[in-house]
């Protein structure tokens, strides 16, 4: 029987730590491979920035969401000539949380219905859309590209003078 010699192994971790990545994918790829290959404190960092990504909202982002949110509301009101609430956004943040219905905003192929009201009346730096390009670092990066798409796009409409 031939004797097994035991190596010290070490392990070779990408330059990176996980709290510099923005991207689900990627880090979701860290975590399995930091499991396959048993670094699992690595594994560790990278769902806790998982976690961060889906649920944690820095109170800055948070104050500037209530504060996009409000000059909705108030648009909608004017618009209506009374107190309107925006529900329907109220009721999928209460569902989703604050940052996954940004997200989900963003991803959608049309634009929500408030970041047109808002677009409109020229109001575009108090969409959620730019909220997220305000705070790149908050987000997944095609979550921020489309949200610049998107911006970008309404801004090209309103120069050439046409309707969004």
């Amino acid at each position: 029987m031939a004797k097994v010699i035991d190596k010290p192994t070490t392990i070779k971790r990408p330059i990176k730590r996980p709290d510099e990545y923005n991207d689900l994918v990627i880090l979701q790829r860290i975590v399995v491979n930091a499991n396959r290959i048993g670094d699992l404190e690595y594994a560790e960092m990278a769902r806790a920035r998982i976690d961060y990504l889906n649920n944690g909202m820095r109170e800055e982002l948070r104050t500037e969401f209530k504060r996009i949110m409000q000059v909705y509301e108030e648009l909608l009101s004017e618009k209506n000539n009374r107190v309107t609430h925006a529900t329907y956004t109220w009721r999928k943040v209460a569902s989703k949380g604050e940052k996954q219905a940004m997200i989900d905003w963003a991803r959608r192929k049309l634009p929500a219905e408030g970041f047109t009201a808002l677009a409109k009346v020229g109001k575009i730096e108090d969409t959620v859309e730019y909220l997220i390009i305000s705070f790149p670092n908050d987000f997944p990066s095609d979550v921020v590209q489309l949200a610049q798409n998107r911006i970008d796009r309404e801004n090209r409409i309103q120069n050439q003078g046409g309707l969004s």
